[in-house]
């Protein structure tokens, strides 16, 4: 089914000098599934994957994180928080969670 997708969104399109990377969005909704599934290893390497052609996504680290944190491992979670909100410090919802992350780390 992926391949299938990825067929069909080949090109990247570009909104106000921002790219989108179909290919990189189609893996990384991929890699959300499987998390969602318990799938993580084949979630964490999918969205490695969409990390490797679009790196500058800040999706993708909280997908990462979140990953990393639904297998109890937190310093890497919050690695990867932390990138996200590096990229992209507007967003709420990854302070949260980066303060959930941190208080795991605590106890």
């Amino acid at each position: 089914m992926l391949k299938f997708i990825q067929k069909i969104f080949n090109k990247n399109f570009k909104y106000n000098n921002f790219v989108i990377n179909n290919n990189a969005v189609i893996i990384a909704l991929e890699a959300e599934t499987k998390r969602r599934l318990k799938c993580f290893d084949e979630a964490l390497s999918l969205i490695n994957k969409a990390i490797e052609i679009e790196s500058n996504n800040d999706m993708y680290y909280v997908t990462k994180s979140l990953i990393f944190y639904d297998t109890n491992k937190f310093d890497e979670s919050l690695k990867e928080i932390n990138k996200a909100i590096k990229i992209n410090n507007k967003v709420e919802r990854y302070k949260e969670l980066q303060t959930q992350i941190k208080e795991k780390l605590s106890n």
